[in-house]
């Protein structure tokens, strides 16, 4: 599921995301025929282990750099650390 459909519910959450796909994948493509060489991604180390403390979880970003790839470009990854509160309160918020 893509970020942004996460507030729907059942079908509506498939169709939000097959939509949303679907406008990125033209996005990315768009961007190969105007000259574009490659995007640069920043990885959120919140995201990747976002519910349960060393659970990880790459589906979003490996489903990302799938499209890219198949857009033709390149892909620069920017690794972001950052504080969890969420996960970490109390114990210095470091993820």
């Amino acid at each position: 599921m893509l970020l942004g459909a996460q507030s729907l519910k059942g079908d509506e959450v498939s169709i939000c995301s097959r939509f949303m796909l679907k406008a990125l994948t033209v996005s990315l493509k768009t961007l190969k025929l105007a000259g574009v060489h490659g995007v640069a991604v920043e990885v959120w180390w919140g995201i990747v282990e976002r519910f349960y403390l060393l659970e990880f979880k790459w589906s979003l970003y490996e489903e990302l750099f799938r499209l890219v790839s198949q857009a033709g470009l390149k892909l620069h990854v920017a690794l972001c650390f950052h504080s969890n509160m969420h996960l970490f309160v109390g114990k210095g918020g470091i993820s």
